[in-house]
């Protein structure tokens, strides 16, 4: 690719060759505001839920690779709550099932299975 008579963007057999200066702009997660007791749907994926009570996450909704954000809202913690069928993964622990999410805490939900999930973030 060539831009004014100069070559900038080149590629190879190893990869890509850029000469210049290379700026990406990285898109804003969407927000969905949650208000009472919600169920996590399919196009929450991307997202970023804003959530100021319990959060469920059910079976055969999300695809693996998926990545959801839960923001807690509130002053309080807030329940994550494992539907039927589905494995709620703790990360970096054996623990599994309903997890706590800390006051003002954000944590990421990444679907593995369709009926399994690893948790990170800010919990109790």
């Amino acid at each position: 690719l060539f831009y004014n008579g100069s070559k900038k963007l080149e590629t190879t057999n190893s990869g890509l060759i850029v000469t210049g200066v290379c700026t990406a702009q990285v898109p804003a997660a969407p927000l969905n505001d949650a208000t009472g007791t919600y169920t996590l749907v399919a196009s929450d994926a991307g997202k970023v839920v804003v959530a100021d009570n319990t959060i469920t996450v059910d079976h055969i909704v999300f695809s693996p690779g998926d990545l959801i954000t839960v923001m807690n809202d509130t002053a309080g913690t807030l329940t994550l709550s494992q539907g039927t069928s589905v494995t709620l993964r703790k990360a970096g622990t054996s623990d599994t099932g309903s997890l706590t999410i800390s006051l003002r805490g954000v944590i990421t939900i990444i679907c593995l299975t369709h009926n399994g999930f690893f948790v990170c973030g800010n919990l109790e």
